[in-house]
């Protein structure tokens, strides 16, 4: 059964086409690099762990959008729904873009220690 796209939201979608994009050519760049013996096979084994790792705390959960009212005001987004996160009953849609950024790695380190860690 395909699984149906939750969030249309073009920026979302745009940067889901980067993080393919970026994994096509790792992919390519090493199989280059394996074919001429450039690296090993463990040093292949470690690029493709490291790739994943960052992959994996940049998708957490949660993103930062600065507010398009005009103010200065950012709002930390819950990237599966596309909707402004929600922490404690507060949405979280008027922060300063640092206090906005720290909650966002702190929302993503959350997501990653529910899981049980990274999946490598």
């Amino acid at each position: 059964m395909a699984r149906k796209l939750v969030n249309h939201d073009p920026a979302i979608l745009s940067a889901g086409a980067v993080a393919l994009s970026s994994s096509a050519i790792l992919a390519a760049l090493v199989g280059h690099l394996r074919r001429i013996d450039a690296v090993s096979e463990e040093a292949e084994r470690e690029i493709y762990e490291d790739a994943l790792q960052m992959l994996e705390e940049g998708q957490g959960g949660d993103d930062m959008r600065k507010n398009e009212d005009g103010s200065e005001y950012w709002t930390v987004y819950d990237i599966m729904t596309g909707v402004p996160a929600v922490v404690n009953g507060t949405t979280l849609n008027t922060c300063e873009m640092e206090e906005a950024d720290d909650l966002v790695d702190l929302l993503n380190a959350e997501y990653i220690a529910r899981r049980g860690g990274m999946t490598h």
